[in-house]
């Protein structure tokens, strides 16, 4: 199967620091972070390089035991929460 829509990368400005299995996002631009759960952390660290959604979700899917539906809707919601606070872009 081939993998379809965007291309998810962290946006320029930003830097985050892991704590444990947690992370926090710093928005270096507008001075705001973000605390990020243990899923969405280590997902953000694979937007290291661009990804699409279900790239994500299959990396993910492989250290965690999660139903692969309600992790692709968890990722699919993350990246649209990183997105609109301007943490991530779509990348061509």
């Amino acid at each position: 199967m081939t993998e379809q829509g965007p291309r998810w990368i962290r946006e320029e400005g930003v830097a985050f620091e892991a704590f444990g299995e947690e992370a926090v996002v710093l928005d270096l631009r507008a001075g705001t972070y973000y605390r990020l759960n243990a899923v969405a952390a280590r997902a953000w660290m694979f937007l290291d390089t661009p990804r699409r959604a279900e790239s994500l979700v299959e990396e993910l899917a492989a250290l965690y035991e999660v139903d692969r539906s309600t992790l692709s809707a968890d990722v699919e919601s993350l990246l649209r929460d990183l997105l609109g606070a301007a943490l991530v872009r779509k990348s061509a």
